[in-house]
Formats: C-alpha cells, structure tokens, sequence
C-alpha cells in the first residue's frame, strides 16, 4: 500500500483558500457567455484548518492522500478536503 513520502503541507490553525478551477470549466454558450460577461466565480473560497491532517482511504489505486477537516468562513460544520484541493491563503 502506498503512503505519501511527502509530509503535510498545512496544519491545525492554517487558512487556506480553495485553489481556482481550470480555465475550461465554463460550459456556457458562447451567446449566453457574451450577454453575461466573465463569470464572478474563480473558486477561492476561505477556510480555517480545524483538525491535525490525517491520511484517506486508499483508492482503487491503493494510494492514500491527506485530507483536512476545515470551515469555511461564515459556517458552523467543518467539511473534509484534500489536500490537493487547497492552497495556502494569499492576504
């Protein structure tokens, strides 16, 4: 079974902010894309790290990856992310 060689990147305490979508992510039409202009929504939604980060289950791949439980600003639940949906907060 594999276990990631590289430590965690992040801790208990950090903000980090949800890392930004691929440039092809807008399905939209090109005419509904010209009426509406550029989308208001790039990703970076703002969370705290609540937890000490812990490794997934394995995949079908047998591979583990880290995840945290984190709250985003303005909530009350913490939810789980992986680490590769996340960067370090940029203020």
């Amino acid at each position: 079974m594999h276990v990631p060689s590289n430590p965690a990147t992040f801790k208990k305490g950090d903000r980090v902010q949800e890392r930004p979508k691929g440039k092809y992510r807008d399905f939209r039409t090109n005419e509904r894309k010209k009426t509406e202009g550029n989308t208001k929504y790039k990703g970076g939604r703002k969370y705290t790290i609540v937890e000490e980060p812990y490794l997934s289950k394995p995949n079908k791949a047998g591979r583990k990856n880290w995840e945290y439980k984190i709250i985003e600003d303005g909530k009350d639940s913490p939810i789980q992310k992986g680490q590769n949906m996340l960067v370090a907060l940029e203020e």
